[in-house]
């Protein structure tokens, strides 16, 4: 289950943004105003499940940067153990994996 996810440098978001998550809830909604960020939110998310499962993804910098670097940070439970891991993603493809719990 998803707790939470981070993004700096990714698509439109240049600042970090921390996504909270309420483990109890089961439901979700994302809603917000046009270009505030909800499909590239979205897109963070299937990169980082992409990147969890071993599969190629598609993940942009941020537009506006010259930083060439993006980051997503994740924290999840999974089998009533929660791990937490950064991630920097050189969109020329290098990865690395920083593992926080």
């Amino acid at each position: 289950m998803l707790i939470e996810l981070s993004v700096k440098n990714c698509f439109v978001f240049n600042n970090q943004i921390v996504f909270l998550l309420d483990p109890t809830n089961k439901e979700m909604a994302i809603y917000g105003p046009n270009n505030a960020g909800k499909t590239c939110l979205i897109k963070c998310i299937q990169a980082m499940k992409g990147i969890l499962l071993n599969q190629r993804i598609e993940i942009k910098s941020n537009l506006f940067l010259n930083d060439s670097v993006c980051e997503l940070g994740i924290t999840f439970e999974y089998e009533k153990n929660i791990s937490s891991f950064c991630l920097l993603f050189w969109t020329l493809g290098v990865i690395f994996f920083l593992r926080m719990h």
